[in-house]
């Protein structure tokens, strides 16, 4: 029907065999006022432009881990395949808070709903549970 149309697919139970390269806020928040949004980690609170999401193992097996970092804080996540979802679950350590207005979740809260966007290196992205 159309040549070139790529359509995304669910993830499978398991995570993608590729290198992840970065990981992106949600769309939602980058249309936001940046001002707006508050980024909390261990008491330390930054507004959202200085907030930061980090993939940290660029390797093609193994968990997807990233990070949030607020100020000097660090708060480390991995994405859990389950089924046809993917979770993003604090490993271990600081949760971090993001506050918009009056409303406050957790990161995890947050992606549950908004969920961000990560490359890999092939050029594949992933978003909510679609590859």
């Amino acid at each position: 029907m159309f040549d070139g149309v790529i359509l995304p697919k669910p993830a499978k139970k398991e995570r993608p065999p590729h290198v992840p390269i970065v990981i992106e806020w949600p769309e939602a928040f980058l249309e936001r006022p940046e001002d707006l949004i508050q980024v909390e980690i261990d008491g330390t609170s930054v507004p959202f432009f200085e907030a930061s999401l980090d993939i940290v193992d660029f390797t093609d097996a193994g968990p997807i881990r990233f990070r949030a970092t607020a100020g000097d804080k660090v708060a480390n996540y991995v994405l859990v395949f389950r089924g046809e979802s993917v979770e993003f679950v604090r490993d271990g350590g600081f949760e971090a808070e993001i506050s918009t207005g009056r409303r406050r979740r957790t990161l995890t809260e947050w992606f549950r709903l908004e969920s961000p966007v990560i490359r890999f290196a092939n050029g594949a992205s992933l978003e909510h549970n679609e590859l």
